[in-house]
């Protein structure tokens, strides 16, 4: 088993207390409740309502239910960037979705992912997502404890993207997004800049400046679904290659965007761990 410990300071009425105190959601508390192993004081198993003394050592399962998502394996090789007994972090490729869909059901990162782990109750939990066209930096977590920590430990996002037009100095665009949705009030896959949307932040940085082209250093705020393409879009420099909210190009067969670095601080060691993912030959021949 796989276990996270924790040196008690002060007196708790409960390990219930102790949890809470530590913000884990109530399904993994309820996750541990059922699994007799999942909790140990000093090496012996104990109940959510046992106390908790100073000087105590408790340990708690990291996968307290383990499972196998459902997804269909794909059976393609898949590019590691750094993995660890907590942590996996991916190069997607472009054109690929992250979890399937009822559109693209058959091949999916999910599926890459389950395939590399296939001999084991494996559950598949994406801490961000790339757009189908994007490519780049996928960070999963391997247990449901490291699943809820790292929302909070990823300190840096930079995506790199080559946008229509010139953009000659550093932009910030802050605009709501909105997500349409249809008759049935179902939600339709474009979005939209609108006041009722929520808010959004982009800072856009030029790198290389083409006659027709920027390539752009990209960070986000609050990270909506196409956030980076709409914004864009918004200014009037949608991304190459983007038919969504721009047009095709042939000079590139997707979206030009990729998720290159991601830094962050580890939940268990509290080291800073930094991701680069190289950019892939479509976009680099292009920069080239």
């Amino acid at each position: 088993m796989n276990y996270v410990s924790f040196k008690i300071e002060k007196e708790y009425p409960s390990i219930l207390n102790f949890l809470k105190e530590q913000n884990l959601s109530k399904n993994f508390i309820i996750a541990l409740k059922k699994n007799t192993a999942a909790i140990l004081v000093n090496s012996y198993p104990k109940k959510l309502i046992s106390p908790l003394l100073k000087g105590d050592v408790l340990e708690i399962e990291k996968e307290p239910v383990s499972k196998r998502s459902n997804i269909k394996n794909t059976d393609l090789p898949l590019e590691i960037v750094y993995e660890d007994i907590d942590l996996l972090a991916v190069n997607k490729p472009a054109n690929i979705v992250t979890i399937p869909s009822k559109l693209h059901n058959e091949i999916s990162l999910a599926g890459m992912v389950l395939n590399y782990y296939k001999n084991l109750p494996f559950t598949f939990r994406p801490i961000n997502r790339l757009d189908k066209e994007a490519s780049g930096l996928v960070l999963i977590a391997k247990n449901q404890f490291i699943c809820e920590k790292l929302f909070n430990c990823i300190s840096e996002k930079n995506y790199f993207a080559i946008v229509c037009g010139q953009i000659t100095k550093l932009k910030t665009i802050k605009k709501n997004i909105l997500t349409l949705q249809d008759e049935n009030k179902t939600n339709i896959r474009k979005r939209v800049v609108d006041l009722n949307g929520k808010s959004a932040t982009t800072h856009v940085e030029p790198i290389k400046i083409f006659n027709d082209y920027t390539l752009c250093k990209i960070k986000i705020e609050n990270g909506r679904t196409h956030q980076i393409r709409v914004h864009l879009s918004s200014i009037s420099h949608p991304l190459l290659g983007d038919s969504l909210y721009g047009q095709s190009s042939n000079l590139i067969s997707r979206t030009a965007l990729h998720l290159y670095e991601i830094t962050l601080i580890h939940p268990i060691s509290n080291h800073a761990i930094n991701l680069i993912a190289p950019f892939p030959n479509d976009i680099l021949s292009l920069i080239n």
